[in-house]
């Protein structure tokens, strides 16, 4: 009998060992810009989760975080809240909010990060004023929403797409695995590059547009609300398709629509690319 008590007692124990835990926490933060300008720059370098960027007119930047830890017992759990840290740097012309951890250190083979035993994912919702610059990033979990920004931005996801709208500024918007679309209230003044593996790009402009496009895809076609003309280094063809004029081009191709100006670079490898008008 007691053979049989201590083998329950050693079951029971490795089964509450084995106990997944996982628990949240929301952290909020506000800072005050005396002077937002383009050239005041809001960073949030992610790894795990979405984050969400809506431009006000105030002055302050407010920061809610959904933080959740999730781990495969108690000894992982204690693990990811020392090693995983959210860190926030305030300068004169910029703030940052970085997520630390044993994952940005490929190099240290030691290291005991597994995403299998924890991940602690941080979800950013940030109001910011809308003259600012942003520069905002992620690896896995979400998509990243940027809204009403009126600076340069850099927009950078693995794992999600990119989703933009209300945008005057310029800059870059570049994926792997998902759509991107951008919806600009003032067309740009400046090159930008928009970028995407494996999902469409869709870019809306104001009419009338000056700007020269680039395009460069394995398995995509262009398509186009706005005319845009021959550009002598690129050769392509015009057709219509689904309402709307088709451009297919074997190498990198280059048109101009009305006038040109900024350089919209956009490539992909299994996606179309969009130009629309913003209606």
């Amino acid at each position: 009998m007691k053979r049989y008590i201590l083998l329950f007692i050693i079951i029971f124990v490795s089964i509450l060992s084995a106990k997944e835990i996982e628990e949240s926490e929301t952290i909020e933060k506000t800072f005050t810009i005396e002077k937002p300008s383009k050239d005041f720059l809001i960073v949030v370098d992610n790894v795990f989760g979405s984050i969400k960027v809506n431009g006000t007119k105030g002055k302050s930047v407010t920061s809610t975080i959904q933080k959740t830890v999730w781990a495969r017992s108690e000894e992982q759990f204690e693990k990811a809240q020392e090693e995983v840290s959210l860190d926030i740097i305030q300068e004169t012309d910029m703030i940052e909010l970085y997520v630390d951890g044993p994952f940005r250190d490929r190099e240290d083979k030691r290291s005991s990060y597994n995403e299998k035993r924890y991940t602690v994912t941080y979800d950013f919702e940030i109001e910011v004023p809308r003259d600012v610059s942003i520069e905002v990033r992620t690896v896995n979990g979400s998509d990243i929403t940027v809204h009403d920004i009126r600076g340069d931005y850099d927009v950078h996801n693995v794992n999600g797409g990119i989703e933009m709208a209300g945008i005057a500024g310029s800059g870059d918007a570049i994926t792997v695995n998902g759509p991107v679309s951008c919806q600009f209230d003032e067309n740009p003044e400046d090159d930008c590059e928009f970028r995407s593996i494996n999902g469409d790009i869709r870019i809306y402009f104001q009419d009338p547009l000056s700007v020269d496009v680039t395009f460069k895809t394995m398995n995509g076609e262009m398509y186009s609300d706005f005319e845009v003309s021959h550009v002598p280094e690129s050769q392509f063809t015009k057709t219509k398709k689904h309402g709307k004029t088709m451009y297919k081009a074997e190498r990198p191709m280059k048109v101009r629509a009305g006038n040109g100006g900024a350089l919209i670079a956009a490539s992909g490898i299994n996606g179309d690319l969009f130009v629309l008008k913003n209606r």
